[in-house]
Parts: C-alpha cells; sequence; structure tokens
C-alpha cells in the first residue's frame, strides 16, 4: 500500500464532518448549526467516508433530520445494521472472554470498544464492530493466557519467565488472540510506555463500570476513559471521526474529569485532542477545562488530521520509513525521548517477537543482522 493511496476524497469526508457535527448536536440536545450540503461530494464518496470514518450509526439515526439524500439513506442504514449486529456479537463475545479471566482470579477492566459505547450512549454495540480489549497485570499474564486460552482463544505461546519476558513487557504494551467469532487485544499497559497514562495496577485500584446485558462490567474510570481516548485519538495521528464523536460524548458527561494524579505530557495531549474534537465536532461543553483558550495551536494539528483523514490504516508491515520516523516522534512527545529512543532501536534491532527462549549469543547477533537487513529492504529501499 502506498502513502498515497486514499479511501475517501478530502471533499467528501469535509460532508460527513458536517453531518456528524449536525448529528452529534441533536443527540446531546444541542442546536444544530446550518444544514449539511450534500452536494459537496458524489454520494459513492461520502459512502467510502461514512465507512472509513464508522460514524454509520451516528448518522443513520439522524438521517431524517440531516436531509441525507435518499440513495444514501439506504446505503448508510446498511453499514449501520451490519455495525450494530457485529457491536451486539462483540458485546456477546466480551462479556464471554471476562468470565474465563475472572474465573481464574484475574482482576481485569474491560477497555475501549463495547465498554466505550455502553459509557457513552448505553448501547455497548453503539461504536460497531472490534477488537475485545482487557487489561490486566503484567504479572497475571500467564494465567490470562491459560484462561483465554481454555477458553478457545488462540495466542502464541509466552516467553517462559525470566529475562526475555520481562523485556517483552517493557517493549510491548498488548498481545493478541483469536478464535472464529473475535479477538481480543490483551493489555498489561494503556500506553506504548509507562506514562503518560498510569499502570494497570493503578487504573484497576480506580476503575469504574458499566452495565452491558443487564450485569456491571469493570472498566476505567470516567477521567481514565478521558485520558485514554485522547491518548488514543493522537497516537492515531487524528485519523477518524469516530474518535473524536467519543470524546465529545465523554464531554458531555456529567462529571467529568481528569486524574488529579494526570501527568503534565497527559494533561497537553488531552488539551490538543478536545482542541481538534472542538474544532471539527464544536461547539462542545465543557471544552475550556481541558483545553483553556489560547493554550493550544490548532493549526498544526487540523493539518494533521486532513493528512490522516483520507488516508487508509497502515499495517505494520507496510508503514513506510517516514511513517515509522512519524510514530517515534509521537512517542518522545508522548513518553520522553528515552523511551522514544530505546522503542525505535529494539524494533529496527531486535523486536520481542523474533526472540526465542534459549537463543545463543550467536542465534541472537544472527537475528540482529536480518532485522537490519529486511529494515533496509522494506523500509528504505521499498
Amino acid at each position: 500500500m502506498s502513502d498515497s493511496a486514499t479511501l475517501a476524497s478530502a471533499a467528501a469526508v469535509d460532508v460527513v464532518v458536517a453531518a456528524t457535527r449536525f448529528a452529534l448536536a441533536v443527540e446531546l440536545g444541542r442546536t444544530p448549526g446550518a444544514d449539511v450540503d450534500w452536494s459537496g461530494a458524489p454520494v459513492g464518496e461520502i459512502e467510502q467516508a461514512v465507512r472509513l470514518h464508522r460514524v454509520a450509526p451516528l448518522l443513520a439515526a439522524h438521517a431524517a433530520a440531516l436531509g441525507m439524500p435518499d440513495g444514501l439513506v439506504v446505503a448508510v442504514r446498511q453499514v449501520a445494521r451490519a455495525d450494530t449486529l457485529a457491536g451486539l456479537q462483540l458485546a456477546g463475545q466480551s462479556l464471554r472472554a471476562l468470565d474465563a479471566v475472572r474465573a481464574a482470579g484475574v482482576p481485569t477492566l474491560l477497555v475501549k470498544g463495547v465498554a466505550l459505547a455502553a459509557l457513552t450512549t448505553g448501547s455497548p454495540a453503539a461504536r460497531g464492530a472490534g477488537d475485545i480489549d482487557l487489561l490486566v497485570r503484567p504479572e497475571d499474564l500467564e494465567r490470562v493466557h491459560i484462561a483465554l486460552t481454555e477458553a478457545g482463544w488462540d495466542g502464541e505461546d509466552l516467553f517462559p519467565a525470566g529475562a526475555w519476558r520481562r523485556w517483552y513487557l517493557t517493549m510491548r504494551r498488548e498481545r493478541s488472540y483469536v478464535s472464529p467469532a473475535s479477538s481480543i487485544d490483551l493489555h498489561w499497559r494503556i500506553g506504548w510506555h509507562s506514562r503518560p497514562i498510569p499502570s494497570a495496577d493503578v487504573l484497576l485500584g480506580r476503575a469504574g463500570a458499566v452495565m452491558i446485558a443487564d450485569r456491571p462490567v469493570p472498566t476505567l474510570s470516567l477521567a481514565d476513559t478521558l485520558a485514554a481516548a485522547c491518548y488514543h485519538a493522537a497516537f492515531d495521528r487524528y485519523a477518524r471521526i469516530r474518535q473524536f464523536v467519543d470524546i465529545a460524548r465523554l464531554l458531555a458527561l456529567p462529571g467529568v474529569s481528569l486524574p488529579a494524579d494526570a501527568h503534565w505530557r497527559l494533561r497537553r495531549l488531552v488539551a490538543e485532542a478536545v482542541t481538534v474534537a472542538d474544532a471539527l465536532l464544536g461547539p462542545l461543553p465543557g471544552t475550556e477545562r481541558f483545553a483553556p483558550p489560547g493554550r493550544v495551536d490548532p493549526a498544526p494539528l487540523l493539518a494533521l488530521w486532513r493528512y490522516s483523514s483520507v488516508r487508509p490504516e497502515w499495517s505494520g508491515a507496510d508503514t513506510p520509513l517516514a511513517g515509522h520516523i512519524d510514530i517515534y516522534r509521537d512517542s518522545a512527545r508522548f513518553g520522553g525521548v528515552p523511551a522514544a529512543v530505546r522503542m525505535a532501536l529494539t524494533d529496527a534491532l531486535l523486536p520481542p517477537e523474533r526472540v526465542r527462549a534459549g537463543m545463543s549469543p550467536v542465534e541472537v547477533a544472527g537475528q540482529v543482522g536480518a532485522e537490519v537487513a529486511d529494515l533496509v529492504r522494506r523500509r528504505v529501499l521499498g
């Protein structure tokens, strides 16, 4: 996939932003602004942008108020129905995964996805399809691995306890498990680095809860949910409208705030994400509490949004060298320069996933050489 590949035109994205801003105002009980100009882009391109930015359920719910063209209404409602069905299936699978982990006696939180949808809308299916995101303490990883594999999710073998596993846990934040019905991202840390998001221990100690299928499900506190939503929007380079919808809905909830112990990097990150959300979908309630006027220059952030908003998601295999440099630059802003440098060197020279227990020094050196050669071939020579 080349960097010039696009899934939506800028004009179509502009139409979808305007429609999302209007629909969100109706949902939040505010007076909508100007009517949406649906002639700003071809219907097919607008449909592509709706799919890319994952806002079909919101737009379908307010299609009449939006004055959406008939042909687009049919397409958007079809996408919304599919998203809702996928979200319901994901909710059921999430509860099953939680039950498996809790039966092993491990404290865990359901984060993002289903939990975020339930918190912001009351419906666990409101954000559509996705992965199941679980947060556990790093010392509980082995017990959770056993619980999930016994429940039917397949994941790669764990490193034996020792130095390699400690390094793996330090340099990575999650691992994946799959089954025919769902996939799980098992986190022992929300962010890529030990800051600015607090550790799993801290987050578990002040957890909140949401209701899913008439049962309380542990999740991040409201303050930590807002922080995590802003973190993920920033680390995804403000690529998707749905992330800003999440932030807008969180800002509208009573009592929302930042954790009292929020790191200064986290406060800056939240201020930036809230500023972009307000510029695209606002005016949003309470933004001045997180982004006082004049604190953030929105121009470079909106330029980043404009660039990212029309592009497909990169996979790890096809991200160009410039894309990786951007990732590490963001890491330096969010986690500090030492953490970003360590992450870059690890990814380039010896990713933890390439290490096998019991490797000799010669084998490790050979693996480093292979990684450097692969880096040059894929990232530099292209």
